[in-house]
């Protein structure tokens, strides 16, 4: 049976603060604006990324029957996203009669951002008003979310991002719907509210800083029994736990293989300081920030009663943010501009998404603190209008620090403003450099590898019945254009079990082009051998055939029986650790010398 906490209980003041029928129709009005405004600006600055094609070719090997893979014939998670993924082959299912699947990302996209959107406010709502607050609550730090310009850029890139938002602001939802100002105890926690705060790492592995975050609140506002309370944890872990035995048995590691590929466990505290100036600068960051801190401060305290909950699912998504940001600094950021700070910068501004203000410059019978509230939501405006307005001094291009205005590069390697679909990049280097690889490959025969990794390029002959493989350091659109049927090998790792496992150099570069698996692995992998392969392709053919190397590769590419699984499945660990020297040799005396 579930019990109060100390602090949940209220007089039975519900009906005399909920807003009348004709309050609560403006309340929704004012709710749609910066839906409205949200989705406007990511439709006029609709696209999709090059990245986003690696999901479109792994959602196309599902449906071939190849299961959640990028190429056929090998075992690699090349897709962050795993919830991603399955909306995307759901929405496939369903609608790819009528829309390709470039299409439907960007309406899910939209969808997603919109209710992420809607739930912020609504949440926020609910937040304040067991305070016993009323009349309209006005839009404040959902300002930042819908005026900064890579909210819309993102809300349509085909990637995971308008789900991170939509999770993170359902979860605050849905704990903030909870809070009460009856005398009734809290309930316990539904499953089903268990079960959406434990899809967080689902959504992208990052986010289980979120879930842990909400999922303390979760129980320190429910109550009840240990007992009920590892009932809820079994919910809440249930669907990642079966994700991740099928991870480690399917694909013989413990991460996805992007995360291998960037290093995620690695530090690179300079990168990640730049791509947070990077950010902050563009938009005087710093003004919304204080203007927010002073919003907060102003917002009545109300009532005493549930005052502690209130206060936990309030710093439950700030924390959440802090940590994320710090997670993201570590990491060294990305080489999107913006992208891995915009989830952390919406959950900040949960709590004060919107605020409490009288129509009439009165708050608490106090002239001072609603004229000061009514100043600080005209002076964000002005600077979310600035800010919209922003643009970035390496526009179409890439910075120093290596980071992209990806948006601005593909719209110009395109050669359109709204480059969505693969016809919309034909023009692109991408599709002519596949058609230029497809047509050198066939001129060899049906069975050839391709590479070119920007200062090598070449090609061979590769044993009878494999098949054609193409080497490129940008696989998405590339990937598409070339077909389901051609292996696509990515030297930056993202597909790559070998490449994403290459040694880094004690300098860091770009993040996610760090590593550039060379030529000689392509050719000791995927050749014909020759009598006059040089000495390194000899010692990199024979390190492929030793010790943990050599099951790294078996744990991708064997046949999978029920066998395979589970060795695949006890591995895991060690194959997630496994690192590759980039020289041949040392790889050599590393794998295979060491062999009792």
């Amino acid at each position: 049976m579930a019990t109060t906490t100390l602090d949940d209980s209220a007089p039975a003041h519900q009906a005399a603060v909920e807003p009348a029928p004709a309050r609560r129709r403006w309340q929704y009005a004012l709710y749609a604006i910066p839906v409205a405004v949200l989705e406007l600006g990511a439709w006029t600055h609709r696209w999709v990324t090059e990245d986003a094609f690696i999901y479109f070719r792994v959602v196309d090997n599902v449906f071939a029957g190849n299961g959640p893979v990028f190429n056929g014939s090998e075992r690699v998670e090349a897709a962050t996203g795993t919830l991603w993924t399955a909306l995307l082959v759901a929405g496939r299912l369903l609608f790819g009669w009528l829309l390709p699947i470039e299409w439907i990302a960007v309406v899910f996209g939209l969808v997603l951002t919109g209710l992420a959107v809607l739930a912020a406010q609504t949440g926020a709502a609910h937040l304040h008003r067991p305070r016993g607050q009323r009349g309209l609550f006005w839009p404040a730090g959902i300002v930042v979310a819908v005026l900064l310009p890579p909210m819309w850029w993102f809300a349509t890139s085909g990637l995971e991002s308008s789900l991170e938002l939509a999770w993170i602001a359902g979860g605050f939802w849905a704990l903030a719907r909870r809070l009460r100002t009856t005398e009734k105890p809290m309930p316990q926690s539904p499953w089903w509210l268990s079960v959406l705060i434990g899809l967080g790492p689902l959504v992208r592995p990052n986010l289980a800083i979120f879930t842990v975050v909400y999922f303390a609140a979760l129980w320190w506002t429910s109550g009840g029994r240990w007992r009920d309370r590892g009932v809820s944890l079994l919910w809440a872990t249930a669907v990642p736990a079966a994700w991740q035995i099928f991870r480690m048995g399917f694909y013989g590691a413990i991460v996805p293989n992007t995360a291998i590929a960037k290093s995620a466990g690695s530090a690179n505290w300079s990168q990640g300081w730049g791509y947070l100036v990077d950010f902050v600068e563009p938009y005087w960051l710093a003004v919304p920030l204080v203007l927010l801190s002073i919003l907060a401060a102003l917002v009545p305290a109300g009532r005493t009663e549930g005052r502690r909950s209130r206060i936990v699912v309030t710093l439950a998504p700030v924390a959440g943010a802090l940590l994320s940001f710090v997670y993201v600094l570590r990491l060294g950021g990305d080489f999107m501009h913006a992208r891995f700070l915009l989830p952390a910068v919406f959950a900040a501004v949960l709590p004060i998404s919107v605020v409490p203000i009288s129509v009439l410059p009165i708050v608490d019978g106090r002239a001072w603190r609603g004229a000061l509230s009514i100043v600080c939501l005209v002076a964000l405006l002005g600077w979310g209008s600035a800010a919209s307005r922003a643009s970035l001094p390496y526009a179409r291009e890439i910075s120093l620090r290596g980071i992209a205005d990806e948006r601005g590069f593909w719209q110009r390697a395109a050669g359109d403003d709204t480059p969505v679909t693969l016809a919309d990049f034909a023009g692109s280097f991408l599709v002519t450099d596949a058609r230029k690889h497809l047509a050198e490959a066939r001129a060899i025969g049906p069975d050839a590898v391709v590479y070119d990794l920007g200062g090598e390029q070449g090609s061979a002959q590769s044993p009878a019945g494999r098949g054609t493989f193409l080497a490129y350091r940008n696989i998405g659109v590339y990937g598409v254009a070339a077909g389901r049927e051609v292996t696509v090998v990515d030297p930056h790792g993202l597909s790559d079990p070998l490449a994403a496992r290459l040694e880094l150099t004690s300098s860091r570069e770009r993040p996610g082009h760090e590593k550039n698996l060379p030529s000689v692995w392509i050719l000791a992998r995927y050749a014909a051998p020759k009598e006059d392969d040089s000495r390194a392709l000899r010692s990199a053919r024979r390190a492929l055939g030793c010790g943990e190397l050599a099951d790294v590769l078996a744990a991708a590419n064997d046949r999978l029986s029920p066998g395979r699984f589970l060795r695949n499945l006890g591995g895991a660990v060690r194959r997630t650790r496994v690192v590759l020297p980039a020289d041949p040799a040392a790889a050599e005396a590393r794998f295979c010398d060491t062999q009792s």
